[in-house]
C-alpha cells in the first residue's frame, strides 16, 4: 500500500467520523468502492500506468469526501494531486440528491476511470440498499433509491468505455444482476403490503 493509499484511508477515517449506513462505518463504503475500481481496471488489463491506477484507487476511498464532508478540494489537490481531486470532484453531486440531472450529466461526460468509481459506488451502494431495506424502509427504497439507481445504470450504460471495456462489462454486469435482485425484493415486499 502506498503512503497516499495510507494516508487518504487517514483523511477518510478522520472526515467520515460519526457517519454510518445502518450501524457500519461509511468508510467500509469507500473501502468496498476502491476494491471494486481497482478489481475491475486489473481485470481489465488496460491499465499499464501505476499512478493513474493509484489515483483511481485514491478518488475511489474519496469519492464522497466533497459531498459528504467539510474537506475542500484544493485541500485533496495539495495531499493527494490534480487528478485524484479532480475524479473527486467530478464523482460529487455538488446539489444534493433531490437534483440529479445535472448530475447525471456530469456523470456521463466524465472521464472513463471516473465513469468506472461511479459504477464501482454504484454496486456497493445497490447491496448496502438490499441488505439494509428494512431499516430504510419500502418507501425510501422505491420512491428515492430505485429512481437513483435505474438513472444511473442508465447514463453508465449508455456510455461509451472504449478504454476500459472489460472492466466496465464486469461492474455493468454486477451492478444490473444487483439492481434486479433489489428491484424483485421492492416489487415483493410493495406485494405483501398491499395484500395485507
Amino acid at each position: 500500500m502506498s503512503q497516499k493509499t495510507e494516508q487518504m484511508l487517514i483523511t477518510i477515517t478522520e472526515q467520515h467520523a460519526n457517519q454510518f449506513r445502518g450501524d457500519v462505518p461509511v468508510t467500509v463504503h469507500c473501502r468496498n468502492v476502491a476494491s471494486l475500481a481497482v478489481y475491475a481496471m486489473k481485470k481489465d488489463g488496460m491499465i499499464q500506468d501505476d499512478a493513474l491506477l493509484e489515483d483511481i484507487a485514491l478518488a475511489a476511498l474519496g469519492h464522497d469526501l466533497l459531498e459528504d464532508t467539510k474537506i475542500r478540494k484544493d485541500e485533496l489537490a495539495s495531499q493527494y494531486g490534480d487528478r485524484a481531486a479532480d475524479f473527486i470532484d467530478t464523482l460529487t453531486n455538488h446539489q444534493d440528491d433531490q437534483h440529479t440531472d445535472e448530475y447525471m450529466g456530469q456523470i456521463s461526460s466524465a472521464p472513463e476511470e471516473v465513469r468506472i468509481i461511479k459504477y464501482s459506488d454504484l454496486v456497493d451502494n445497490i447491496t448496502s440498499v438490499f441488505y439494509n431495506l428494512d431499516e430504510l424502509g419500502l418507501k425510501w427504497g422505491n420512491e428515492f433509491f430505485r429512481p437513483i439507481m435505474d438513472k444511473t445504470i442508465k447514463i453508465l450504460g449508455s456510455s461509451d468505455f472504449s478504454k476500459y471495456k472489460v472492466a466496465a462489462e464486469v461492474l455493468s454486469s454486477c451492478a444490473n444482476l444487483y439492481a434486479n435482485i433489489l428491484r424483485d425484493r421492492l416489487d415483493s415486499k410493495e406485494t405483501d403490503v398491499q395484500n395485507n
